[in-house]
């Protein structure tokens, strides 16, 4: 049920994304979430966004971009 909830109600979050660089800018690839331990990515920043859906729309600038830091398998 709280799964739904968080589907059909639209909401404000803030994530952590992954970056790619591309020439003389850092794009963005996917949640930090999506990722798998071992891969490698050029940064990685918080965005606000705004959920509804399941679907995400940045809003506003990139907040604490820094270098990427990978995930390790537990």
């Amino acid at each position: 049920m709280k799964k739904w909830l968080r589907i059909l109600l639209p909401r404000w979050e803030t994530d952590t994304v992954v970056l790619q660089a591309q020439g003389n800018e850092l794009h963005i690839v996917c949640s930090y979430e999506d990722i798998d331990p071992g891969e490698m990515f050029d940064g990685m920043c918080e965005l606000k966004t705004f959920t509804w859906l399941n679907w995400s729309f940045p809003s506003g600038e990139p907040m604490n971009v820094r270098s990427f830091e990978p995930k390790v398998e537990a």
